[in-house]
This record gives structure tokens, C-alpha cells and sequence, in this order.
């Protein structure tokens, strides 16, 4: 696990980035509409679990990843069985996915204007994925084995 993604993970499952909901209740002057979608509210939830965004981010994953924000809270994460490899890379993956949208929404608020689509944001997510699982013995080992592994990083 890449240090800052698993850090980044850590706090969002604990709610304690200042996402638009948290500044509106310490009084910060903000719109509380998300800047990645411009549909919902900003929250936690919305943010990482429910907004199209995410969701359309998620969605270019072979293995389902719920919408249901306290299952994702929870660690209750994919919708389906998945082997523990492949979990463990979809850890990789989702915890990057978290890290890069907390990051564009970031550059959204501070900076302004539109940076990043999902689609460009994918792209980046899965060169990191793919950057770090090279770096695994354990991984080539695996993929060695099974080259479907892979399949989802292209």
C-alpha cells in the first residue's frame, strides 16, 4: 500500500476531511455544492461513495464496488467474491481512487475551474496502480500464474 493513499483512505473512512459539509459547520464561508459533479451537496459520502464522478471512476473496475457509503465505511467493499489477490489489488486500486479525487476536488476549490475528467483521472490511477504492483515480487509471482490479473489495469 502507497503510504499517502492508505493515510488518505484512513481519514476519509473516519470523515475527517474538511470536505463543504464539515466547513459549513465550522462556519467557513463555502458553497456547499460538490465541484466534481455540481449535482449534490458535499459530503463524505457523496464525495466517495455516491457521486458520478466516483461512480463512473468505480464503475471501469471488473469487480463491483458498492454504493452504499456505511458498507464502505464498514470494509463491507465489493459486491461480490473475489479471490484474496485480487482483493488486494482492488484495495490498491480504490485507495488510489480516493486519493486522486480528494486531490482534483482539491485543485477544484482552491484553484478553481475544471482540472481533470474521470476519464483522464482513470488513466492516472491505473499508471499508479500499475507503477506499484511492478514493484511486488509477490504480484509477478501471481501474475505469472494468472495473467488475467492485469486485465483491469488497461
Amino acid at each position: 500500500m502507497v503510504p499517502k493513499f492508505a493515510f488518505t483512505t484512513w481519514l476519509i473512512v473516519q470523515e475527517r476531511l474538511l470536505t463543504k459539509d464539515r466547513m459549513i459547520n465550522f462556519r467557513m464561508r463555502t458553497t456547499s455544492s460538490c465541484v466534481l459533479c455540481g449535482v449534490a451537496d458535499e459530503s463524505h459520502a457523496h464525495l466517495f461513495c455516491h457521486c458520478t464522478y466516483i461512480r463512473s471512476i468505480f464503475a471501469s473496475w471488473n469487480h463491483g464496488i458498492t454504493s452504499v457509503w456505511d458498507d464502505l465505511k464498514s470494509g463491507r467493499i465489493f459486491t461480490g467474491q473475489i479471490s484474496s489477490i485480487e482483493k488486494e489489488i482492488s484495495f490498491l486500486f480504490i485507495s488510489s481512487v480516493f486519493y486522486s479525487v480528494w486531490r482534483e476536488r482539491n485543485l477544484r476549490v482552491h484553484e478553481g475551474g475544471t482540472h481533470n475528467s474521470w476519464a483522464s483521472l482513470l488513466v492516472n490511477i491505473k499508471r499508479d496502480v500499475k507503477g506499484k504492483l511492478a514493484s511486488s515480487a509477490r504480484f509477478r509471482k501471481c501474475v505469472h500464474r494468472d495473467t488475467t490479473l492485469v486485465l483491469n489495469l488497461y
